[in-house]
């Protein structure tokens, strides 16, 4: 296994501007193997021949930041770049860690509806192979708060928080539920956006949560199935604010296995199959899991 090489290039956070709205000028993180401040695993999938490539920081126990670095700029996921001509630009993970606490905290205060600060794409990673830094051609970041709490209601967490003790429920129980109640397929179901046109969430009775499906053996680890349940408010494009969408959670290592439905899906169809079967992208081995940076 190699080691990416340490580089310390530190950014004052007084010359750079915190705030939920930093969204906006792009930035760069520059992963450390040997930081003492988290711990972090690298994960690789496959989807039809393209690869994903999903690192999970973990800190402080209970908090996760993952970057998922997509092919959805071409083939080419990986750049060559010189540090010092986005010296600038470059975050470290203090104020990497107080962006995602000023989001959550936004976040917190809409009740839970706002979103789209703890999923971003402004932050750029950065990662040392054999002493030359390359940088994402996309990168998606987005925060989750993990807990265990014991819950009545599966319904009680927001999409930011992954909760192994909650209540499970299916995608097809909750759509056939929903089909009953209002007559269509909730705001979650991609078939909606050009059918009824029902794309956004009954406010205020709907809010993004994250539902737990059922409990999974993948390579020997216990994992927690987690499904997303949101609008889609961009009929013509990504819906980047989606992020990972479903995912499967492995307790110390972080999430392992995603769908992706805003970026991969090509039609409507296959999009919903995939959301009632609940299909995810997997890594093909065991060593996939526990790899780091190569």
């Amino acid at each position: 296994m190699k080691k990416i090489v340490l580089l310390f290039l530190l950014l004052s956070t007084s010359s750079f501007k915190l705030s939920a709205n930093s969204n906006l000028s792009q930035k760069y993180f520059i992963l450390d193997e040997n930081s003492n401040s988290y711990q972090f695993h690298t994960i690789k999938l496959s989807n039809k021949g393209k690869q994903i490539e999903l690192y999970n920081l973990l800190y402080d126990q209970s908090n996760l930041i993952l970057f998922s670095v997509l092919p959805v700029k071409g083939d080419m996921m990986w750049s060559e770049i010189e540090v010092s001509k986005i010296k600038g630009q470059i975050i470290d993970f203090p104020v990497l860690k107080q962006i995602f606490s000023e989001a959550f905290n936004s976040y917190q205060k809409s009740n839970f509806y706002d979103c789209d600060f703890i999923k971003r794409q402004d932050i750029s990673l950065v990662i040392n192979k054999n002493g030359k830094f390359f940088v994402s051609s996309f990168c998606l970041s987005e925060y989750f708060s993990i807990v265990t709490q014991s819950l009545v209601f599966p319904n009680l967490m927001a999409n930011a928080i992954i909760n192994i003790s909650s209540p499970t429920i299916a995608v097809k129980d909750f759509e056939s539920k929903y089909y009953n109640a209002y007559g269509h397929y909730s705001p979650n179901a991609i078939t909606e956006r050009s059918s009824t046109g029902t794309t956004n969430l009954l406010r205020p009775l709907e809010k993004p949560l994250l539902f737990r499906s059922e409990e999974i053996e993948i390579f020997g680890f216990k994992a927690y199935k987690f499904w997303q349940f949101t609008d889609w408010h961009i009929n013509h494009g990504i819906n980047y604010y989606r992020g990972i969408d479903r995912f499967l959670f492995v307790p110390n290592i972080g999430i392992v296995a995603g769908s992706f439905d805003a970026f991969l899906s090509k039609n409507s169809a296959d999009t919903m199959k995939a959301y009632l079967e609940e299909i995810l992208i997997l890594p093909s081995d065991k060593d996939k899991i526990k790899s780091k940076v190569e």
